[in-house]
């Protein structure tokens, strides 16, 4: 196109075509952007979510075993108490 000359709709409709490929290009790879950091994220949080998991279930094992203490503790008194065993 010449500078000295009006712009033909052929000259207007190849620039709309260069910009509309230029906003695809552009728009692509934002999304490709965005995508991974997603990705990313998902993993991190999938990583953080098992630790959270392996930490409840430790704590939950942990309170089981100190239960089944006491329980334990309690069926030996209530056993010395109806024998009528001495209190040590």
């Amino acid at each position: 196109m010449d500078n000295h000359q009006p712009a033909t709709k052929a000259d207007l409709d190849a620039l709309k075509g260069e910009i509309l490929g230029a906003m695809r290009a552009i728009l692509h790879e934002t999304e490709t952007k965005l995508l991974r950091a997603f990705f990313q994220y998902q993993e991190h949080a999938e990583i953080k979510f098992r630790k959270l998991t392996a930490d409840v279930s430790n704590v939950n094992a942990a309170a089981d075993l100190r239960i089944n203490n006491l329980e334990q503790r309690v069926v030996d008194i209530e056993k010395r108490l109806l024998m009528g065993g001495d209190p040590q």
